[in-house]
């Protein structure tokens, strides 16, 4: 709980690195939460206002995940193109680059 958390308080920081654990991680809680709510709890609403909470910490944690396989936060656009969800979704299993690299020491260190 405290790895998914972390990515909270770090919501606006878009520099520095996470690792695939804790990316998937967030990414998983936050699609449980918002299934929770579109399916169990029968909300639209507040389905739509929990992504719309989770928008900007999904965003920076996805820049962060990026950079810890040294790839740009702008690689972040490719989700916006048809099929580019897809290929963003390899970059973000793509294994941690070790030791420091241009965007920082591993997991914010």
């Amino acid at each position: 709980m405290e790895t998914y958390l972390r990515c909270w308080r770090k919501f606006s920081d878009f520099t520095g690195r996470v690792s695939r654990t804790e990316f998937w991680l967030f990414i998983l809680v936050n699609a449980a939460i918002y299934f929770f709510l579109a399916f169990v709890v029968h909300s639209i609403l507040l389905s739509a206002l929990w992504t719309l909470a989770a928008l900007v910490p999904s965003l920076a944690v996805g820049a962060r995940r990026l950079h810890d396989s040294t790839h740009s936060a702008l690689w972040l656009l490719l989700g916006l193109v048809p099929f580019g969800v897809l290929a963003l979704a390899i970059f973000m299993l793509l294994a941690s680059t070790p030791g420091v690299n241009k965007y920082g020491f591993p997991n914010g260190s």
